[in-house]
């Protein structure tokens, strides 16, 4: 490792460090109340806690589950929604303009209406999660079959044909 990477590495450390020990003094300090900002000690000691109780651990696996489950779900509806819309003119004309319309929502603005509709849930959070992903997905499947449509009209020998075919040409999702 040459020097300027050395005090570069070093410098990166001092930083966080510093972080850190400002995130210490405000919690020492009590700027803000400890229940919305407890000091690194305390966190670090509750993650002690936490993982040497097992309780850390479950609800870790409790979240990988949400999360798998959510992509799966926003990987079905997405890669659905994807090629219905980019097959077809009208479902793009009619059902497009509302999809774009919820596709900027950040999904903490969702979790609200989340929370109104289906309480406090699983259901509640697979729908968080899927509709966090859903979007990525439905639109990376319509660019694809946009593209494949357009590969088409560039290349239309039967040769090049089925490549490009909807339901073949996938790899946005």
């Amino acid at each position: 490792m040459n020097r300027a990477a050395l005090i570069w590495r070093l410098a990166s450390f001092a930083v966080a460090a510093g972080f850190i020990a400002l995130w210490q003094l405000i919690a020492n300090l009590k700027l803000v109340s400890p229940v919305f900002l407890p000091g690194p000690d305390r966190a670090w000691a509750a993650l002690v806690r936490g993982f040497s109780s097992g309780d850390l651990w479950s609800k870790l696996a409790g979240t990988l589950e949400h999360m798998v489950y959510g992509w799966f779900a926003a990987s079905i509806a997405g890669i659905a929604i994807g090629e219905i819309i980019g097959s077809s003119r009208t479902m793009r004309t009619y059902v497009a303009p509302s999809l774009e319309f919820l596709r900027p929502l950040p999904v903490s603005a969702i979790i609200p209406v989340a929370i109104a509709m289906l309480g406090l849930t699983q259901a509640m959070a697979l729908f968080v999660v899927s509709f966090g992903a859903i979007f990525g997905v439905g639109v990376g499947v319509l660019i694809d079959n946009l593209m494949g449509q357009v590969l088409r009209e560039f290349f239309p020998l039967p040769a090049w044909r089925f490549p490009f075919q909807p339901g073949v040409f996938l790899r946005g999702a």
